[in-house]
């Protein structure tokens, strides 16, 4: 077992120590000593990036699959009544290029968690019968998802940025090839990329880092290392479509202006994430007085980032009625020429990062928070930053780089749209 403390600052509020055990497994800890709770987050390397063809939908398949029993527990409600009986809550996420697990309980039920967790990571059945009944399930929340604008909108923003890709691709997959998963793809996916190797525990809350390393060593410790391929790099076609559109009956038109962004360790992350602040991080920022309190387009627009390994995206997002998209891409089109044209006062800018200094803290009051902040970077990046130092690499953002990524990154000519709702595509005033 290595063990190495992950900060040496001072003025750091979170006293993290990181830990790998002989298996490979990576543990996180976080002391949280006034907190009466304890979080535990299992963070697997392994999204749906890292799916072959023909398996795509297969990573959030096997998240579903970990729920519905084990071979001590083995149906869906024994398994949720574990920690549901201590007022426990027990709940998994599949993002791109990663899957998490996790659970919060009061800190006096640390191992009953760790117990659920390990043995749905380790000793899940895997039946054909629950496979065939849970493939249903998922179609089920893709057909809502795809009824739904305002979040169909956010699945075509990225593959109109990466089309043909598995970055750009609806996460779960889609109706057809969710329904050509056998359980032998599930076995499979988990058999390539779940070990503890290609794993991290976050754990944050009440509890000691010798309590937390005794309970996963024990009940991982027969947890097999595995070997899994690295996932095929993101690409951006030059020559590819600079809009999709859907075309259905409802009340708005969801448009996302979608921009390429920068990888998760670019050095201009800080930046960007200053830049979408500015933009649309707010009620004070520019794209909601413009677009609502000035103009009265819109109820709801923000900009946000997103990054993987090795790219990113910076995305608009505005909600309108079928006759104001015009004048709402207008709109901000010309608030992205403004700050390309003109530096952003001093004033504005340390009031964008006294804003995400707050927004920050604010997010990292709970066991929950801390665990998948630190357990997170972990896993995807292998280095975990403080949010002292975020604070510090905001806070070196100058107005300089702001007009330097406008001029780069959102310029007019790279801009990619991705539309739903009643419009016709030759409405649209995009090449």
């Amino acid at each position: 077992m290595t063990s190495r403390p992950a900060h040496t600052r001072d003025d750091e509020v979170f006293a993290v120590e990181a830990r790998t055990l002989a298996n490979g497994l990576c543990i996180v800890h976080v002391p949280m000593p006034t907190m009466p709770s304890v979080a535990v987050n299992v963070f697997v390397g392994a999204g749906s990036r890292h799916e072959r063809t023909g398996q795509e939908g297969a990573a959030h398949l096997v998240e579903h699959m970990l729920f519905k029993g084990t071979y001590r527990r083995p149906s869906a409600s024994q398994l949720s009544q574990t920690l549901d009986a201590v007022g426990g809550v027990l709940n998994a996420a599949t993002d791109k290029d990663l899957t998490t697990y996790w659970a919060k309980v009061a800190k006096e039920h640390l191992s009953l968690a760790i117990d659920c967790l390990s043995d749905m990571l380790l000793c899940s059945r895997v039946t054909t019968s629950d496979v065939t009944k849970e493939k249903g399930v998922v179609i089920e929340e893709l057909r809502m998802l795809a009824d739904d604008p305002q979040d169909r909108v956010h699945v075509l923003a990225e593959e109109v940025l990466w089309p043909d890709q598995p970055v750009g691709r609806e996460i779960a997959g889609t109706p057809d090839t969710v329904a050509r998963l056998s359980r032998a793809d599930v076995r499979g996916f988990m058999r390539e990329h779940y070990g503890p190797n290609n794993a991290v525990v976050g754990v944050a809350g009440g509890v000691g880092l010798e309590d937390v390393t005794d309970l996963l060593a024990r009940h991982f410790d027969g947890w097999e290392p595995v070997t899994p391929e690295v996932p095929t790099p993101a690409r951006v076609i030059p020559d590819g479509a600079r809009h999709f559109v859907e075309c259905k009956r409802a009340e708005q038109v969801q448009v996302c202006v979608v921009f390429q962004g920068v990888a998760r360790r670019h050095p201009d992350r800080p930046a960007l994430d200053v830049l979408a602040t500015l933009l649309g991080g707010g009620t004070s920022s520019r794209l909601f007085r413009m677009l609502r309190d000035e103009l009265g387009l819109a109820y709801d627009v923000h900009a946000y980032t997103t990054y993987l390994s090795d790219t990113g995206s910076f995305v608009i997002y505005v909600g309108v009625e079928e006759g104001k998209v015009i004048r709402a891409l207008s709109a901000i089109t010309n608030e992205i020429n403004r700050l390309s044209r003109r530096r952003v006062p001093e004033a504005e800018l340390d009031r964008t990062k006294r804003f995400m200094r707050g927004r920050l803290w604010l997010a990292l009051e709970e066991p929950q928070a801390v665990a998948s902040w630190f357990g997170a970077q972990q896993i995807v990046q292998d280095e975990m930053l403080s949010p002292e130092q975020v604070v510090d690499e905001t806070s070196a953002v100058s107005t300089d780089d702001l007009r330097r990524l406008t001029r780069t990154i959102l310029a007019p000519d790279v801009a990619r749209l991705a539309v739903v709702g009643p419009i016709d595509p030759v409405d649209l005033p995009w090449p």
